[in-house]
């Protein structure tokens, strides 16, 4: 099901949501958020009388955030926030991402993504599988190829 913004705009994303669900715009965030900073600019906030809680309810951490990614986004920059590797493991100042798989499961998209970004820019991704019995030697050999 797909959710409205209060101004008309639909969400791009299709959502499984509950009657409490709400979707809110990044134009009208943008909006909201430029509205809370000129009543309160950061350096007037009454923190004694509003307290941390009330500050941080004004411009919650998660609108912030995806505020900081739209403007990321719209300065040409590929953002990731998903898919990150289970594992980083550092030798001797020599860094190596893991994945651990098991089973039937597989890399998702945002993984695959994430994984080709990491290595274009020279960081070393290896998926394990669990499946081979060996996986401990397997560990041993890319720490191992890491240091020489």
């Amino acid at each position: 099901m797909s959710l409205k913004c209060a101004c008309g705009a639909e969400s791009p994303i299709q959502h499984d949501i509950t009657e409490n669900t709400t979707f809110t715009c990044k134009d009208c965030l943008a909006k909201k958020v430029q509205r809370l900073s000129e009543v309160y600019p950061a350096e007037h906030v009454p923190a004694k009388k509003w307290g941390k809680k009330k500050v941080r309810e004004a411009i919650s951490h998660n609108h912030f955030e995806r505020l900081v990614e739209n403007r990321l986004k719209d300065l040409g920059c590929n953002v990731f926030r998903n898919g990150w590797p289970d594992y980083l493991a550092v030798k001797n100042n020599k860094p190596i991402w893991i994945e651990v798989k098991h089973g039937q499961d597989k890399l998702q998209e945002s993984q695959i993504e994430m994984f080709e970004a990491l290595r274009s820019i020279g960081i070393e991704v290896r998926v394990l599988s669990l499946n081979n019995g060996a996986w401990r030697d397997v560990l041993e050999k890319w720490t191992n190829e890491k240091n020489q």
